[in-house]
């Protein structure tokens, strides 16, 4: 986990999505809380993170390091990102796919499902690997970016680095 705080810093990634304190933040793909626990703290007790997760373990885990924090604001959810059961519509203030988006089997109907769920001013951020750089697992952004322009995302911030890369969304 440390060395994974190296690669990917979470606050840096909080703050590119402009989270502030009262935000509702979802978290597609959370595993067991690597950005959702430091959003817990930022959004405070105004705040909520939907951690989703189609994991039970992962999911479990999440909400044992949450216990020991004493984090109240995260509520887990086991869900599909194709789905989003138990989510709202127009009720979150960001959500982001973070290291998930190519784990996803219907990419198009979870970039649908997350526009249903964002408010009208919310962004999405995606953080994923590049996959030609990383044998195949990762999403190409050429391939995600015209995705999420035809589900009603307009790009914002555009960042390629040599493994990575990261975009922030607006809802059109």
């Amino acid at each position: 986990m440390r060395l994974r705080k190296l690669i990917h810093d979470p606050y840096k990634l909080l703050r590119a999505m402009r989270l502030r304190e009262g935000h509702v933040l979802l978290d597609i793909g959370c595993g067991t809380g690597f950005l959702s626990l430091p959003a817990a703290s930022i959004v405070g007790d105004r705040g909520l993170i939907y951690a989703v997760d189609v994991s039970d373990k992962y999911l479990w885990r999440l909400r044992q390091r949450a216990d020991r924090l004493g984090v109240k604001n995260i509520l887990t959810i086991r869900t599909r990102a194709e789905e989003l059961d138990g989510i709202p519509d127009n009720s979150i203030d960001r959500a982001v796919f973070m290291l998930s988006l190519h784990h996803i089997g219907d990419r198009a109907e979870a970039l649908s499902r997350v526009r249903r769920k964002l408010k009208q001013d919310g962004l999405l951020m995606v953080y994923e690997p590049i996959a030609s750089r990383m044998l195949g697992h990762g999403t190409e952004p050429s391939e995600i970016i015209p995705l999420l322009r035809e589900k009603g995302f307009e790009p914002q911030l555009f960042e390629k680095g040599l493994l990575f890369w990261t975009a922030v969304f607006t809802p059109l």
